[in-house]
């Protein structure tokens, strides 16, 4: 429950954010090229109103990484398409990616898939929170669904992460491209699989944020629901992707019931069970034996980024024209 104390400190944190991103603002406008980090800025806030510093998480993690080598106009160029500032993360996220995603442990894939279940256990409090509330279609397992999409996509950009090289100068956009990609993947999978479509999936969004927010004054964390409802409807009108393309993820009630029984008298991993629901309903009829969920296949995941890449060099020059000048 949130709290007076609570409440006016969040609303001295919020005047001063607002009013030091302004700053950082009309200097870019300016031609003045800030120099603090936004993770310098926080730290600064941090210091004056006891904002905890460390917290523990991935996403957490991940993101005070990133605010350590990126300047809020950084974060306006990527905002508006831009994925040039990631170029300079690179060798940051290789190192975050060994050490806390790794713990030290040599890049092999088993290696990598092992790092990503336990990422997937630690967030599991997350997508628990995440699905709340929400109102999946008859027998769709929403949570399970969500993790399989998790897991194959934190593959991938650990992967991609990984494989890069300082001669890889595409790695920023080859990075925003699968990120905006798995984004968009996500969307189109809740609309799939829930009660209501892309109202259920923003309201889902919105219940979210709000959640995170709990316990900040009111009139901030409306100003937060606001401000995700208005990005979301941002990003609809540029989503591509198509419905069958994400159903490899979706994970059936019956699969779960199906590998928790398999679990109780066989060693065998169940990631290889889950089942999804097109292949369950359709069955032999539908196409052959129903297929196994361990991901999309290798050839759909790679036209997914093709697909993204190109549309990003389409709307390349188009981006341009409508961001604001920041050099």
């Amino acid at each position: 429950q949130s709290n007076p104390a609570a409440a006016n400190v969040s609303n001295e944190i919020f005047t001063q954010l607002v009013s030091g991103i302004g700053t950082y603002v009309s200097q870019a406008a300016l031609g003045q090229t800030p120099q603090d980090t936004v993770g310098d800025f926080l730290d600064r806030l941090g210091q004056n109103y006891g904002i905890p510093q460390g917290e523990s998480g991935f996403l957490t993690d991940a993101f005070n990484c990133l605010s350590r080598h990126l300047t809020f106009v950084d974060l306006m160029s990527i905002f508006f398409g831009q994925g040039a500032p990631l170029q300079r993360v690179r060798g940051p996220l290789q190192e975050f990616v060994r050490e806390r995603v790794l713990h030290g442990e040599e890049p092999t894939q088993a290696n990598i898939d092992t790092a990503v279940e336990k990422l997937l256990e630690e967030m599991d409090a997350d997508i628990e929170a995440t699905v709340a509330n929400t109102t999946a279609k008859e027998d769709i397992d929403f949570k399970a669904t969500l993790t399989e999409l998790l897991r194959q996509k934190l593959k991938i950009i650990i992967k991609l992460i990984l494989e890069s090289s300082e001669s890889d100068v595409n790695f920023g956009e080859r990075l925003y491209s699968a990120i905006r990609g798995s984004m968009h993947e996500l969307i189109v999978l809740s609309r799939f699989c829930l009660e209501g479509g892309d109202q259920a999936v923003e309201e889902m969004m919105q219940n979210r944020v709000r959640s995170i927010a709990n316990d900040i004054n009111p009139m901030i964390q409306q100003w937060r629901v606001g401000l995700s409802a208005q990005q979301f409807h941002q990003i609809l009108p540029h989503i591509t992707v198509p419905a069958d393309q994400v159903q490899c993820y979706v994970v059936t009630r019956q699969a779960v019931t199906a590998t928790s029984a398999m679990d109780t008298s066989s060693p065998q991993s169940s990631a290889g069970s889950y089942m999804s629901a097109e292949s369950t309903e359709g069955g032999a009829g539908a196409g052959g034996a129903a297929t196994e969920v361990a991901g999309c296949s290798e050839e759909a995941r790679n036209h997914s980024e093709d697909v993204d890449m190109e549309e990003e060099e389409e709307k390349d020059d188009h981006v341009r024209q409508k961001r604001p000048k920041l050099d």
